[in-house]
């Protein structure tokens, strides 16, 4: 149940916040609703980072807050999918690889293994 701060609730999506507020706003007379729904969404960003972005512009409207809130919340989640898919495998056991050697027609094993780029 959210509280009548109307402070975001852990887990909860930008999104399903913003249409939260709409919904709370409903039964308050706010002079400029606007202001203060871009007010609240900003106190409700996770990110330190955007928090302090969204604070510096001087022309921040409802909108762009809006824009640059979902825009930041699907680049994280972007972001931790791909980290997931591409997390270090367990050490296989290396791969016995034979060549021949051009001076001769033996066999020679070579021992490779192959490890994935940097990751996450």
């Amino acid at each position: 149940m959210r509280s009548t701060t109307g402070t975001r609730q852990r887990g909860e999506s930008i999104n399903n916040y913003i249409a939260a507020l709409r919904k709370a706003a409903l039964h308050c007379e706010f002079r400029d609703l606007d202001d203060a729904l871009m007010d609240r969404i900003v106190c409700g960003v996770r990110n330190n980072r955007l928090q302090r972005h969204l604070l510096a512009k001087p022309d921040l409207t409802l909108q762009k807050t809006i824009e640059e809130a979902a825009a930041s919340e699907a680049a994280e989640l972007s972001a931790q999918e791909i980290c997931k898919d591409s997390s270090p495998q367990p050490a296989k056991k290396p791969i016995p690889v034979h060549h021949e050697e051009a001076s001769s027609n033996k066999a020679v094993p070579v021992t490779k293994q192959f490890q994935k780029g940097p990751h996450c």
